[in-house]
């Protein structure tokens, strides 16, 4: 009996063994070899190397192919090629290098010799009538199939282009490619596949292996028409089933598994299988057992994480070599951190890889093309496919893609979407029954004075219990909704107050209900152009103001501004209170030029109304203070703030409304910053007693004069009693200001930057993650605000050796500083100092010099040579300057130190 029959008959029995119950299977080798020792012997090795397989069919079935295949010996050529070393091996065959040497010409090529049984003449027959077909594959990303044959004995092999290259997750990971790199990698992959199906010629075998990527950045696909040449030829042999062979159940599709006929949606989910893997670091299916129905369970049943979240775990890497992949492993290599990269895959990338991934071929992509489109459009910013296509999300994806010249418009559109979904419940009464603005205050006051009249009813009697604040004003919007709805501008007036009060209390959600009520009454019943709508706005404005979306503030206290000069005239208190909110919300966008200009305004124009010692003098004058600090005047700051002071201690002693504690705290804060930390310190103790006394405990304004008490005490070297009341500050502010406002980030930096500084780095790690994560999902890319918690978490990495994550962080923030406050600043000096840092760790000292030595020359202006930050940086250039050998850079820099 020849070799070959030994084989395919070894393969029969195998297949059909394997699929049985354990206890079954010796009965049925005994019976289905029928006295042939050998053979029986043979399957009993297969089945005991299949059972001793940790996961991966791949590896079983080598290894009981070793075994039966022992005695065999590889020939020196095959055909006119001579084998000369081995490349690789799979699961059908081992591929080697070969050269050409007959009198035809010369060239390197890879070999593959298919395994014993694989198809045998009947694959040959079936190679020579597709040759054709094959060698149609005229594409610069395939591999092309040149040439096949059987040797002597009648083992088959095939001819293919050598590729000198390494598998496409190794290449991108080595080099560090971002996102948006891999996804046009990709593509040019995807053109490969969709070149072959329009040539009717189906992969079925794709894989990171199966796609080689050269020095170059070229992609090549290996083995295109293999696996149909085999699964052809296979079925002409009448075997019965060869599904192990032919796939790797890792990134195999359900049709595989369960032996449907398979079609070009095989290829679009295993290439959704490839871009998983490209992007997360991790195999989206599992596979670790070798038994049918947990192959099944995997691949057919379970469904993958999302991209997205699959980055912030740690999981194994199934190909041998790899470490378990962790989050910052899976981001470092992509040029990024884990909280960056879950959210670029977070939305269209993660919608896009799950269409590829659905189990049912009909519903994933209908093609390749269709695929590659989608992950087009979402690198050019246009909706894809795989996202519902609602108003809002193609209404996001336009503003994403014009936001330079669509500016502060998109959130007035937002905006106006939301009225009009509330406008639909709008009252029908005729705006002839609006009161006088007087008459409806005075209503106001008088409903709001029943509304607490029946609460003192409820509780002197007993029946209502001590009524909270939050009970109250429930009650209040309740019984307005009831008794007024044909006095829609008082009812409106009344809404607005009780929002006023949510506000104060912290429930933002509350009061941005009621204000829209409110603006929906006044839109219909006052009129566009109308004082009601403006202080609709403004109410507004504030919320949104107070929530961090200083943008959407912008918008809304702008048109606000422009409604109080049309209406009231530009010399009108209100007006200037409306000049004063928008120049508020452009310093927190970080436009401290023209918010000046405004708050100044504002300014004059309420000492010119008011009187110089108004509660809204004094308010502006710190606006102003904290303008002029941020813009590096710190005596016109200092200056401004004790004015407030002085007007605000003035006011208190006659008991007239003020702000006092507000004003010590912003006079503290520049204090500090001059360094005269025992007038600051009383600054703040006296503030934040002013508000114990007035009953206002844990409050926004409590809890900031907190975080500037943690910081001087810092620096007063107390880091306990700092740590303590960072914390305490913290805990305060979550419940007030929400999971995203950027103060709340401002103030997660300050207590990791303590941990920092005591090299607590596993402690200050996690807040950082926290704080840049709610920066960049609150604050436009091109804020100033954006930089400060970026920058701190990219000198962290630098500090705990990943400077390769923290160049794109640093260089981001650097970006933004510099655009905001112009290249001198200290801010921006500190920053050039970590890029620099981490610019000398990666071996680049030559690009460290430059921000190295700026920021030298900033801090020295600022703070002298003799000061601390000054050094650090000095050491940090002295590092660079000893690297690249330049002593005389070296002598002088030296000399200008302590």
């Amino acid at each position: 009996m020849s070799e070959r029959p030994h084989f395919q008959r070894l393969e029969e029995v195998f297949l059909a063994a394997e699929a049985l119950p354990p206890s079954e299977r010796e009965a049925f080798v005994d019976g289905a070899c029928a006295g042939d020792e050998a053979l029986a012997a043979d399957v009993r090795a297969l089945l005991t190397s299949a059972r001793r397989a940790d996961g991966a069919w791949e590896r079983a079935i080598h290894a009981g192919v070793e075994d039966v295949t022992r005695g065999w010996a590889r020939p020196d050529r095959v055909g006119p090629y001579r084998l000369l070393e081995p490349l690789g091996e799979g699961g059908m065959g081992s591929v080697w290098l070969a050269e050409r040497d007959d009198d035809e010409f010369h060239r390197r090529v890879a070999v593959k010799l298919i395994r014993p049984g694989a198809g045998g003449v009947a694959l040959v027959r079936r190679f020579r009538s597709e040759r054709q077909i094959l060698a149609d594959l005229d594409h610069p990303n395939v591999a092309r199939l040149l040439d096949g044959g059987t040797t002597e004995d009648g083992l088959p092999w095939l001819v293919m282009e050598h590729v000198d290259g390494v598998p496409i997750d190794v290449y991108c990971d080595g080099r560090h490619l971002s996102v948006e790199s891999r996804l046009r990698l990709f593509l040019r992959v995807c053109d490969a596949v969709a070149h072959a199906h329009q040539r009717l010629v189906v992969h079925r075998d794709l894989k990171p292996g199966n796609v080689l990527v050269t020095e170059d950045g070229t992609p090549k696909l290996l083995d295109f028409g293999v696996a149909d040449l085999l699964r052809t030829a296979e079925a002409d042999a009448e075997l019965t089933r060869t599904v192990a062979y032919l796939m790797t159940p890792a990134y195999a599709a359900p049709e595989q598994v369960r032996g449907e006929p398979t079609t070009t949606a095989t290829d679009v989910y295993a290439l959704g299988l490839l871009l998983y893997e490209l992007l997360t670091g991790q195999a989206p299916q599992r596979v670790g057992s070798l038994a049918p129905a947990d192959v099944q369970r995997v691949v057919c049943d379970e469904l993958p994480a999302r991209p997205s979240t699959a980055v912030l775990r740690t999981a194994p890497r199934e190909s041998e070599g790899h470490t378990a992949a962790t989050p910052e492993t899976v981001s470092e290599v992509r040029g990024t951190v884990p909280f960056r990269l879950a959210r670029t895959l977070s939305g269209d990338l993660d919608n896009i890889v799950l269409m590829a991934l659905r189990k049912e071929p009909q519903r994933r992509y209908s093609s390749v093309e269709a695929l590659a489109a989608d992950v087009q459009a979402y690198l050019e910013l246009r909706p894809v496919r795989a996202r519902p296509s609602t108003v809002r999300y193609r209404a996001r994806k336009f503003v994403s893609r014009n936001r330079g010249a669509l500016g502060a418009t998109v959130a007035g559109v937002m905006l106006l979407a939301g009225v009009i979904g509330f406008s639909g419940r709008r009252l029908q009464q005729e705006r002839d029954r609006a009161q006088l603005e007087a008459a409806r205050a005075q209503r106001v006051s008088d409903f709001m004075t029943g509304v607490f009249e029946l609460a003192d009813i409820e509780y002197a009697s007993g029946t209502g219990g001590n009524v909270t604040a939050q009970e109250l004003l429930r009650r209040g919007a309740e019984r307005a909704g009831a008794e007024l709805p044909d006095e829609p501008l008082i009812l409106a007036s009344f809404l607005s107050t009780i929002g006023t009060a949510e506000e104060g209390l912290g429930n933002l959600e509350r009061a941005r209900i009621l204000w829209d009520s409110a603006l929906v009454l006044r839109r219909r019943f006052a009129g566009e152009r109308s004082a009601e709508v403006a202080s609709s706005l403004t109410d507004l404005g504030s919320l949104y103001y107070e929530s961090g979306q200083y943008d959407s503030a912008l918008v809304v206290w702008e048109r606000a501004m422009a409604l109080r000069a049309d209406v009231q005239g530009e010399r009108h208190n209100l007006f200037a209170e409306a000049v004063n909110n928008v120049g508020k919300a452009l310093q927190e966008l970080g436009q401290y030029e023209r918010a000046t200009e405004l708050v100044q305004r504002a300014h004059e124009l309420h000492r010119l109304n008011e009187g110089d010692e108004a509660h809204a003098v004094a308010m502006t004058l710190l606006n102003l203070g904290q303008l002029w600090q941020l813009q590096g005047e710190p005596e016109r700051a200092l200056a401004a703030e004790r004015e407030a002071v002085a007007i605000s201690r003035a006011r208190e002693a006659r008991n007239e409304p003020n702000d006092l504690p507000t004003a010590l705290h912003n006079l503290g804060t520049t204090l500090q910053g001059r360094r005269e930390l025992e007038e600051a310190e009383a600054s703040y103790r006296e503030a934040l007693a002013l508000i114990s006394t007035r009953g206002g405990t844990q409050t926004p304004a409590e809890a900031a004069t907190l975080v500037s008490l943690a910081s001087l005490l810092e620096q007063k070297g107390e880091v306990d009693e700092a740590e303590e009341t960072y914390r305490r500050a913290i805990a305060m502010e979550r419940p007030f200001l929400g999971a995203d406002h950027p103060n709340l980030a401002y103030d997660i930096t300050n207590l990791a930057n303590l941990y920092t500084r005591n090299a607590r780095y596993d402690a200050a790690e996690p807040l950082y993650r926290e704080a840049v994560g709610i920066v960049e999902r609150s604050l436009p890319e091109d804020n100033a605000f954006r930089a400060r918690p970026i920058a701190a978490y990219g000198e962290l990495l630098v500090r705990t050796g990943r400077s390769r994550a923290a160049e794109p962080l640093l260089r981001d923030a650097l970006a933004v500083a510099e655009a905001a406050v112009g290249p001198s600043h200290p801010f921006v000096a500190s920053v050039q100092s970590s890029l620099g840092a981490a610019l000398m760790e990666l071996g680049r000292s030559a690009e460290a010099v430059a921000p190295l030595e700026a920021a030298l020359a900033t801090l020295t202006e600022a703070f002298g040579a003799e000061d601390g930050r000054t050094d650090a940086v000095r050491e940090r250039l002295v590092g660079v300057y000893e690297a690249q050998g330049r002593l005389d850079d070296l002598a002088r820099i030296r000399g200008g130190g302590r």
